[in-house]
């Protein structure tokens, strides 16, 4: 009589027929050769004094193993060729001179599991130019996300502002400044300090001090306020100085929008609003008023009433 199999244990078993397949799989594949290209960096470590005028270039390996070798290369990260260049080649200057044996060497370090068909560039010549040191200021390149309803006030702050970079003349020469490293802080609600990495484009040529920064901002929630008697000073530009400018109205309402914060240090007594015109130029008789706000604050202005001013030029008569 035959035995009727419950569905949940034919799938067990389907399952694990299938892994067995998937693992003999790659015994069999893995077990076999096969051909694979790595890209190696070089880095050159020179003695005090000296500093490379050209990034180095990257050695382009192409090697034969099998596919567990392969398989461990591709997982780790490839491993950096270190050059250590002979006194002898820095005495004769400008140059050093990297033979083809010399790769040879570096490369059978780097990937000793594997058969090394062949390798490009086979030889290199290297710049090599005394080391020189200067202060460059820092470029931040990370972004604050302040949280819906919040905005950021000044823009961000670093300290220390600059960094000192030691490398080649001619390549420090066409540094003006240096970034730091990206990143993107997100709902920020309040004021903000945080360490940052500076970055480094030149990797292996120039190096920076110091390595991180504090990076600061100021967030604060937005609000607006209105403020409701802003007097107009009249700003005339005239060769009749007997010529006086009269305003209608010659007092505004303005709203202000800012950080929170800010709105609570604004004196309106500071907020300076103006109507500028020049005789012969300005002839429509309206105009929009102009405004000047504290400039260790972030505030803008959201709107006026009324919105444009009515003026005339009146010439004030001397007595006799």
């Amino acid at each position: 009589m035959a035995t009727l199999v419950r569905p949940a244990r034919l799938a067990r078993r389907i399952a694990a027929a299938f892994l067995c397949a998937a693992v003999l799989w790659c015994i069999v594949t893995l077990g076999q050769e096969y051909q694979q290209t790595f890209e190696l960096p070089l880095r050159v470590a020179l003695p005090p004094g000296f500093s490379l005028a050209r990034r180095p270039p990257t050695v382009s390996v192409e090697v034969r193993g099998n596919g567990w070798a392969l398989m461990r290369r591709l997982i780790a990260p490839p491993p950096t060729l270190l050059l250590r260049p002979w006194m002898s080649d820095l005495e004769r200057g400008g140059t050093i001179d990297v033979k083809e044996e010399q790769i040879a060497q570096l490369v059978k370090g780097a990937l000793p599991d594997v058969q090394r068909l062949s390798y490009t560039p086979a030889s290199m010549r290297l710049s090599v130019e005394p080391t020189i040191t200067r202060r460059v200021a820092l470029a931040p390149l990370a972004v604050v996300v302040p949280r819906d309803g919040f905005d950021v006030t000044n823009a961000p702050r670093l300290t220390p502002d600059s960094v000192t970079i030691t490398g080649a003349r001619s390549v420090l020469e066409a540094i003006t400044e240096w970034p730091t490293d990206t990143g993107t802080f997100n709902d920020v609600h309040g004021p903000f300090t945080r360490w940052l990495a500076i970055g480094n484009p030149y990797d292996g040529m120039v190096t920076a001090q110091p390595e991180r920064v504090e990076f600061a901002a100021d967030v604060q929630q937005i609000a607006e306020l209105e403020f409701p008697d802003i007097p107009l000073q009249p700003r005339i530009t005239t060769r009749d100085t007997a010529l006086r400018l009269t305003m209608i109205p010659e007092r505004v309402r303005v709203l202000v929008r800012g950080g929170v914060r800010d709105l609570e240090r604004l004196d309106p007594t500071t907020i300076r609003a103006y109507l500028a015109v020049v005789e012969g130029v300005d002839t429509a008789g309206v105009a929009e008023p102009r405004f000047i706000l504290p400039l260790d604050l972030h505030l803008e202005i959201v709107s006026i009433v009324p919105e444009r001013i009515r003026y005339r030029y009146r010439k004030i008569r001397t007595r006799e």
